[in-house]
């Protein structure tokens, strides 16, 4: 049995539900759609899409250690998870759940594509730690100061961390890099990727935190601790 993993905004290795969830399936594919919605569009950022690219390369790397490979394709998010589940005879395919609505609507596409052609999908809850909407106001609504939501979410049970798969079993041979080795990664700040996320990570509590109750409020000083990107696409 061959199962797709599709990552999009969990591009990680450790504590990620969905590769935990399609390691123990039997062999395994793993995908990114570099969506053409984005990356060509009126939005587009290369300082964005260069941290994507490493974020992506460090990720290739990771599971090319644990025995796969991340396969790269760019255009249309569906068409090019569809064609490469029927190019593998995929009998499942695994995804991390996501909420915003554009995400929500191709998701549902997918879904009823996978209906229709024996395919089962398996969605994950990979990019929160806890689900939206189980956090609101004993009156009901909405949080609109930051104080009390952030009290709630303290007490509310968060999911079980995943260690990452000690193995995976690739559905084909992973081949060299390619798409790396074509593609130049301009310089940027920061390295985007899970394992330089963690770098950043001890960098900040080791040499900036215990500065931070004092420069916290001054933007210019560039004291925070710069690890938004790397939650962004996925690291935790």
């Amino acid at each position: 049995m061959t199962s797709l993993l599709v990552f999009t905004r969990d591009l990680r290795v450790d504590d990620n539900p969905a590769l935990c969830a399609a390691a123990n399936t039997g062999n395994l594919s793993c995908l990114f759609v570099v969506d053409n919605k984005f990356s060509d569009g009126p939005a587009a950022s290369q300082r964005r899409h260069t941290f994507l690219l490493q974020c992506l390369s460090d990720l290739d790397q990771s599971l090319r250690k644990l025995g796969t490979h991340l396969e790269i394709v760019h255009g249309d998010w569906l068409q090019q998870v569809q064609q490469r589940a029927l190019g593998l005879e995929a009998s499942n395919i695994h995804l991390s759940e996501d909420y915003s609505f554009y995400a929500k609507r191709r998701i549902a596409k997918l879904d009823n594509w996978c209906g229709d052609n024996n395919v089962v999908l398996h969605t994950h809850p990979g990019i929160t730690a806890v689900l939206p909407n189980s956090i609101s106001p004993a009156g009901g609504g909405e949080y609109k100061v930051f104080t009390p939501y952030w009290r709630s979410w303290l007490k509310t049970p968060k999911r079980s961390l995943l260690s990452a798969p000690t193995s995976l079993s690739a559905a084909a041979a992973p081949p060299p890099s390619s798409y790396f080795a074509s593609t130049a990664l301009p310089d940027s700040p920061l390295i985007g990727g899970e394992s330089h996320g963690y770098e950043r990570l001890h960098y900040w509590l080791n040499n900036e935190l215990g500065f931070y109750a004092e420069t916290r409020d001054y933007p210019a000083t560039d004291e925070t601790s710069q690890l938004s990107p790397y939650l962004h696409f996925g690291w935790r």
